[in-house]
């Protein structure tokens, strides 16, 4: 095939705003790689230096190699070997699925690879691709958590609809040590259910909303405590006393590490924490959707409902104001480990969103 052959890595690959200005010119293209490393520019394109890393990339065969490569040089800021240049032209190998062959690539002036390093963002995997990808989705996802969620100072919640009587929370989701994907497990059951929930925003380590109240975490536990009030208000379903006037669910999501015995851990705290009808159904819904082992109240293992939950239930003797809303109120502790959170994420939250819409209709 004739032309001349350029390794681009940037906005001249194919589906990037750049790629216009080569398309006339273009014979072919194919996926190809080479060694380097890549940064990301506030001004929204890629440099490559070199380096040993691999950076992932196309291929292309172009025409008209003379203008071409004037085109090229003069988006690239490449004036010829002489001159002060923000890319320089050069010829590397590239790796494809047929070999390694020759082309020209434009990389990153080493004259200018101090204002590379100190103000550019890694792309450690090589791949702007998919760092540009993986940025607009995460900016989506901010965008509609923004409009889901309201901001606290400890946590995140939701509301909810009002003909949802369940409620999930992760309230170990906030690094470091932290429960790693219930954050992301809680929002997609919240976005698929309507369903009320709570995500904390702080570290377990700092404030850890899972405990009695002491000096450390009190803040944080009553503003959590609070806004469970707040979702049982705005559902309407307090009666004049303040308890509850009909089964509600609280699935409280946590992470354990692998086990050989079981993949989930149900906690109730051996009962403390909901009826045992509840109890029952929720572990028959895991086992049957998840197909995966699930214990209950393992007494050998010590995550079977943290006792701090039943307050929710019976109130708080050390601070009465927090009567608890009866025994309507059923707690069910769900950990989960790490290989299901790592591996089943949509398979965990088509289960939970079962169990969440579902819990209405069996009890009340």
């Amino acid at each position: 095939m004739k032309g001349i052959k350029v390794f681009v890595y940037g906005t001249l690959m194919k589906g990037f705003g750049n790629h216009r200005q080569i398309e006339e010119q273009l014979i072919g293209l194919r996926p190809g790689k080479v060694k380097g490393e890549l940064y990301h520019l506030s001004a929204g394109y890629p440099a490559l230096r070199f380096g040993e890393g691999t950076v992932i990339g196309e291929l292309l065969t172009l025409s008209d190699p003379q203008q071409t490569l004037a085109k090229l040089d003069w988006l690239e800021g490449y004036s010829g070997n002489n001159g002060s240049n923000l890319y320089n032209r050069v010829e590397v190998e590239v790796s494809t699925d047929t070999g390694t062959e020759k082309a020209y690539c434009y990389i990153w002036s080493e004259e200018n690879c101090s204002y590379l390093i100190n103000s550019g963002t890694p792309v450690r995997n090589g791949d702007w691709r998919k760092y540009i990808n993986d940025k607009a989705q995460k900016m989506t996802s901010e965008a509609v958590r923004a409009k889901i969620f309201t901001e606290g100072e400890y946590l995140i919640y939701s509301l909810g609809n009002k003909d949802i009587f369940a409620y999930v929370d992760a309230v170990h989701a906030a690094r470091p040590k932290s429960d790693v994907h219930t954050d992301t497990i809680v929002e997609q059951v919240i976005k698929n259910t309507g369903c009320s929930g709570i995500i904390a925003t702080i570290s377990r380590t700092k404030s850890d909303l899972n405990r009695p109240i002491n000096p450390v975490n009190k803040e944080a536990v009553l503003e959590y405590r609070s806004t469970i009030v707040k979702i049982l208000h705005h559902l309407d379903i307090l009666d004049h006393n303040q308890k509850l006037d009909r089964p509600y669910l609280h699935l409280a999501l946590h992470g354990m590490g692998d086990r050989l015995n079981k993949d989930i851990e149900v906690g109730t705290n051996f009962g403390r924490l909901c009826t045992p009808a509840v109890e029952e159904w929720v572990v028959k819904k895991l086992k049957e959707g998840l197909n995966c082992k699930v214990a209950v109240n393992d007494p050998n293992d010590n995550i079977y409902g943290h006792p701090s939950l039943e307050v929710h239930r019976k109130g708080d003797i050390n601070h009465p104001d927090y009567l608890g809303f009866s025994d309507n109120y059923n707690i069910v502790q769900v950990e989960i480990n790490r290989t299901l959170r790592d591996n089943q994420v949509p398979q965990l939250v088509e289960v939970l969103s079962q169990i969440v819409i579902e819990f209405g209709h069996q009890f009340t």
